[in-house]
């Protein structure tokens, strides 16, 4: 598998998380950490050229109201929903044939994330 750097730059993505007071425990991921579900969003946008990312496990890991923030170009943002994130990578995908190469994201500077935690109330 190739590695690909900056094809599809995620520098930074920014989600609104409600507390879980406002939620039931499954709107929560299982009350996992927002590192966690950072995480488990690479594992996820990671494969390799014979397999396919769960889409639907990727727009689980987001609440409703998430706004995701991504530079897509040098001096470029996008501002998406779930869904167009979704759309957008499986667009990048095709565009950049990573059904024949794969395509692999690490998060090499966590401080680059910025989170947001929206308090319900």
């Amino acid at each position: 598998m190739k590695l690909f750097k900056i094809i599809f730059p995620i520098f930074f993505v920014i989600f609104c998380f409600n507390i879980c007071v406002a939620q039931t425990p499954s709107q929560t991921t299982d009350n996992k950490s927002p590192d966690d579900i950072v995480t488990r969003l690479y594992e996820l946008v990671t494969f390799d050229s014979t397999a396919t990312p769960n889409w639907d496990q990727v727009k689980s890991l987001f609440i409703d109201e998430a706004v995701i923030v991504l530079r897509t170009t040098r001096d470029s943002m996008s501002v998406l929903d779930k869904h167009e994130f979704v759309e957008l990578f499986i667009r990048d995908s095709k565009k950049y044939h990573f059904d024949k190469t794969g395509f692999q994201e690490k998060i090499i500077n966590p401080a680059l994330f910025i989170i947001f935690i929206k308090v319900a109330g």
